[in-house]
C-alpha cells in the first residue's frame, strides 16, 4: 500500500506543475484540421487576422507527415519536433496560380521559419525563429481519436 501512496504522490505533484499556467506543447497535434487565423511579427510590429482561415490549413499526422493547404495550393510535407521544437517543410504542392490577395506564397514562407510550437486556449501557436513572430491556428475540426471515445 505504501509504494501506491508514493506514486499518488509523484503523480500529484507533476499534474499540478503542468498547471502553473505557462504555454506547453499540444498533447494532441494530429488528427486536426488547424486552420490559420492570426499573423503576428515582430519587425515590424504587427497584428493581422487571417480572413478565409479555412484556405489555409494544416494536418498533421502521425510519421512527421503534414497536409498543407495554402488557398488554392495542396499538398504535402513533413514535420520533427523534439519537445516543443517544431521544424516544417514543404513538399511537393499544386502548381495552381492563386487569385490576387492570396496569402499562399506568404503562408508557406512562414512555415519554412517555424522553430517551436505551442497551444495556447485551445489554439495551435507556431513560433517563428528568432522572435520574428507567431502563425496562430484554431481547431477547424474534431480530433478523430474524439470520434473514437
Amino acid at each position: 500500500m505504501r509504494p501506491l501512496a508514493v506514486i499518488a504522490v509523484v503523480l500529484i505533484g507533476a499534474l499540478a506543475a503542468c498547471g502553473s499556467g505557462t504555454k506547453a506543447a499540444p498533447a494532441v497535434l494530429t488528427g486536426i484540421d488547424w486552420q490559420w487565423t492570426l499573423m503576428t511579427t515582430s519587425s515590424p510590429a504587427a497584428q493581422a487576422e487571417v480572413a478565409n482561415a479555412s484556405h489555409y490549413a494544416l494536418d498533421f499526422r502521425p510519421g512527421g507527415q503534414v497536409t498543407i493547404k495554402a488557398d488554392c495550393k495542396t499538398g504535402t510535407g513533413t514535420y520533427v519536433t523534439k519537445g516543443s521544437a517544431m521544424t516544417i517543410k514543404a513538399g511537393a504542392l499544386t502548381a495552381a496560380q492563386c487569385p490576387p490577395g492570396s496569402r499562399a506564397t506568404e503562408f508557406l514562407a512562414e512555415l519554412g521559419a517555424v522553430g517551436s510550437y505551442l497551444l495556447v486556449d485551445g489554439r495551435l501557436a507556431l513560433e517563428l525563429k528568432n522572435d520574428a513572430g507567431e502563425l496562430r491556428f484554431s481547431n477547424g475540426s474534431v480530433p478523430a481519436t474524439t470520434l473514437l471515445s
